[in-house]
């Protein structure tokens, strides 16, 4: 690539970036929920429906006009406004297509993406500030630096995966011996359970089951600790049938050799020792108890997956992205004296079989 086209492609990733900043500020603003049903609008009849200032909406909604977010019809009348356009007014109306709406609003949809377009927005700021001196002093960037609304994201990202889908899983012909023992009434020690989804989902599955809900993040636990209480209170569970611990997996209140199942989804990664944290679960199991690792698929070989055009190109393209901002910083924050294994968000089979030798 010449280094004119290397920079026409920055360009048009930069102008990109800037577009997802206009979708977040219409999102958080409601601009977008004000628009839906497809009618078009001018800006002044759309600051009185949304209550917003007319000024900052015609440059919004030109702007997201040209990204080819929104529907645009041309006015033909000149008007007068109390400020002075940088681009003369004439009555402009911007429609939210069907599309758009599906995109944004629609979660049953495959196409649904509304949620999504906010994870950027989290690396910025203060959290960006720390990863540069990051890469400095080898040091990380802590969890809580990424604000108090991330475990929400989190936990909307990833609820729906494990309210669908842990059933299914656990159908699986080699785990019909542990449903058998859940069924009947075990113990499951969910690690790094977040706000608490995957907890409640092997609850309800199997009523009779105890399940241990830890993980070290305050704020998460928080809101684990509403999501079980509401959990109760919709008789989705029994009351007492989760056990929430705030605290490391080691610091855990639970016998040794008295857990079923093990479970570790989507946290392995952000893991300060992966290896320590998966030996410390052997220790609580039974015999012929289990864990259960759930991460992001990634390939053993990076050579041979620049050479290729597979999907997973695309998806460890977003994982290693996510892990320079996020998931290997934040794994990299513990006890000085200890080296982070530092494994980050692309989590390979071959890697994993490592850290768990380790163990």
């Amino acid at each position: 690539m010449s280094a004119q086209a290397m920079k026409e492609k920055m360009m048009g990733e930069v102008t990109g970036m800037l577009g997802v900043m206009l979708l977040n500020l219409g999102k958080e603003t409601g601009v977008w929920q004000a628009m839906r049903g497809g009618a078009s609008v001018t800006t002044a009849k759309l600051a009185e429906t949304a209550g917003l200032s007319e000024r900052y909406l015609e440059e919004l909604l030109r702007a997201s006009s040209l990204h080819g977010y929104l529907k645009y019809t041309p006015g033909t009348t000149p008007e007068s406004k109390s400020w002075d356009s940088g681009i003369a007014v004439t009555g402009d109306s911007f429609a939210l297509s069907s599309e758009m709406e599906e995109v944004l609003f629609d979660e049953d949809s495959p196409n649904y993406y509304g949620h999504s377009l906010s994870l950027p927005m989290f690396f910025a700021g203060a959290p960006f500030e720390k990863l540069i001196q990051s890469f400095k002093d080898d040091s990380g960037v802590p969890y809580a630096l990424y604000g108090k609304k991330f475990p929400e994201f989190v936990e909307k990202s990833h609820s729906k995966i494990y309210q669908t889908q842990i059933k299914e899983w656990l159908k699986n012909e080699d785990l019909k011996d542990l449903r058998s023992v859940l069924s009947k009434g075990g113990v499951v020690l969910d690690l790094g359970c977040g706000n608490g989804w995957s907890s409640i989902s092997i609850a309800e599955e199997f009523p009779n089951t105890t399940v241990h809900a830890v993980d070290c993040d305050e704020t998460s636990m928080e809101k684990a600790n509403l999501n079980f209480a509401e959990a109760v209170s919709g008789n989705q569970v029994k009351a007492n049938q989760i056990i929430p611990h705030c605290c490391f997996a080691h610091e855990a209140n639970i016998p040794k050799g008295s857990v079923d199942l093990v479970m570790l989804f989507i946290c392995l990664h952000d893991m300060y020792n992966p290896s320590e944290v998966l030996a410390s679960a052997v220790d609580m199991l039974k015999p012929d108890g289990c864990i259960l690792v759930l991460e992001f698929t990634n390939p053993d070989s990076f050579p041979e997956l620049m050479s290729s055009d597979s999907p997973q190109k695309g998806l460890t393209k977003f994982c290693m992205s996510v892990s320079v901002l996020h998931c290997l910083p934040v794994c990299k924050v513990g006890p000085a004296d200890t080296p982070s294994q530092a494994v980050g968000t692309c989590f390979s089979l071959n890697t994993m079989k490592k850290v768990a030798a380790k163990g």
